[in-house]
């Protein structure tokens, strides 16, 4: 709850920070992420190769485009300077180099228990049994100030290069304002539909972006966002 944030190496320039991780179907599903992670040393953040491999996920099952990584491999991609348009070289980079513990980057999460989507709630009896916390609201009101700490300090410590936010749901933005500091961001254009923010505080470039699988959006919309991170950092 309190202790695992997602993968990759904390000690890096380029940070992404989502809702929650997506995944998590079942019950017995989730349980078993818990235990591939206490297996992996109970870090704040594993390697998620071998996370996945854990889980039992095929070789063929690990190189299938995930909407979502796919989009941030792009903005890695950008400050790189390789072609991030081209769907084998992003497949590559997810399969081989995606939050390995001891890339450039990692993708770490606000919220701990992987989920299909944020309307869907497994956890129900075990919550309320263990926590005393009766749904998500609950969930969210007790987990989520713990754990936006935990990422201040963890910025604080590691002060990375760029700390880049993909939600722009109005509910999620106060927390990215909290854990960035302020809410005094400056907007850019993306899109003719959307828009994503950014400032500068203590070295670091802080961005919020729309969720990669917003719909909408296309493969030719967040390298611009890498080639604007560039130009800034």
């Amino acid at each position: 709850m309190t202790q695992f944030f997602g993968y990759g190496n904390l000690a890096s320039p380029y940070w992404f920070i989502g809702k929650e991780e997506g995944g998590g179907a079942t019950l017995e599903e989730n349980f078993q992420r818990i235990l591939i992670w206490e297996k992996l040393g109970k870090a704040t953040t594993v390697d998620s190769i071998e996370y996945h491999q854990g889980l039992g996920f095929s070789d063929s099952a690990m190189q299938k485009i995930q909407p979502t990584w796919t989009k941030l491999i792009q903005v890695l991609l950008e400050l790189e300077g390789k072609d991030s348009l081209d769907k084998e070289v992003r497949r590559h980079y997810q399969r081989n180099l995606l939050g390995r513990g001891h890339s450039d980057h990692c993708t770490i999460e606000l919220m701990p228990m992987a989920s299909r989507s944020t309307g869907l709630w497994l956890w129900k009896d075990i919550f309320i049994e263990y926590f005393n916390l009766k749904n998500r609201h609950d969930y969210f009101a007790k987990v989520a100030p713990q754990r936006k700490q935990i990422i201040k300090s963890l910025i604080a410590e590691h002060q990375p290069k760029l700390v880049l936010f993909y939600s722009t749901q109005a509910d999620y933005l106060p927390h990215w304002h909290e854990i960035s500091g302020s809410s005094e961001f400056v907007t850019e254009k993306l899109s003719d539909k959307y828009l994503f923010y950014w400032k500068k505080a203590n070295d670091t470039l802080f961005v919020i972006t729309p969720h990669p699988t917003a719909h909408g959006l296309t493969v030719n919309d967040f390298p611009k966002i890498g080639q604007f991170i560039k130009g800034k950092i």
